[in-house]
């Protein structure tokens, strides 16, 4: 059952968490980091980031105090909107961290639907056949961005059958290499040597944004705001 436990020290939480999953709300995002960070110590994990973000027991949920449908923001790109997008997409999964630490306004704020989330996301394994241009259209969508050296997280490259992903799931990027539409391998590299560092059996490809610009959320939104044709349209292209 649920239980709500107010002024614990963060030394005791340990103890807590025991076969239990909690929610940590806090003031702000500075207390949310901290506290992230002192419960990653407690817990044993090591102070680096981990290769990928869901083999850690504690999560950050920390969204702007701007919401990914106001138009001035919307499209903009991030480490910050990249981050906040790889958080929800892992509570839709059986790996989701066993503590959550939010702000106060992390807690009140309005999110996808989980469906949509996890809709949203790609599964890759190795073997596995998938179409390469649907697979690029979705990145797209979720909005990454076509860069000729893939660098910063929400790059993807394609390259013939290679295609460079860099993913906010992971510190470095996905290679994928493909034999036709058969994922022949995936590794993580190293973008600045171009170096294979990891060989990998599967991979999780989540979008770096909230808004997922799908043909259908497209055409959700002209109906929402009435636009039929004209300039209007050709802006929510």
């Amino acid at each position: 059952r649920d239980v709500a436990v107010t002024g614990v020290q963060t030394c005791a939480l340990p103890i807590c968490l025991e076969n239990r999953f909690f929610l940590a709300i806090v003031k702000d995002e500075d207390e949310a980091r901290r506290l992230a960070g002192d419960l990653r110590f407690f817990l044993g994990e090591s102070p680096d980031e981990p290769d990928f973000a869901g083999k850690s027991r504690v999560g950050l949920l920390l969204p702007d105090e701007a919401t990914p449908y106001d138009t001035r923001r919307m499209l903009a790109f991030g480490r910050r909107k990249s981050e906040l997008a790889a958080a929800l997409f892992i509570q839709t999964q059986n790996f989701r961290p066993q503590v959550l630490v939010t702000s106060a306004w992390g807690a009140m704020r309005l999110y996808p639907p989980r469906d949509s989330i996890k809709k949203a996301a790609e599964y890759l394994s190795v073997k596995a056949e998938i179409q390469r241009a649907g697979l690029i259209t979705r990145l797209v969508e979720g909005g990454y961005r076509s860069t000729q050296i893939v660098e910063d997280v929400g790059d993807f490259n394609v390259r013939g059958s290679i295609i460079d992903i860099f993913c906010p799931l992971y510190q470095h990027p996905l290679r994928l290499d493909f034999w036709g539409d058969e994922i022949e391998s995936i590794r993580l590299v190293e973008p600045a040597t171009q170096e294979a560092l990891q060989n990998l059996n599967e991979a999780f490809v989540s979008p770096v944004r909230e808004l997922v610009l799908t043909a259908e959320t497209r055409q959700l939104g002209r109906e929402r705001i009435g636009v039929e044709g004209g300039v209007g349209e050709q802006q929510l292209a």
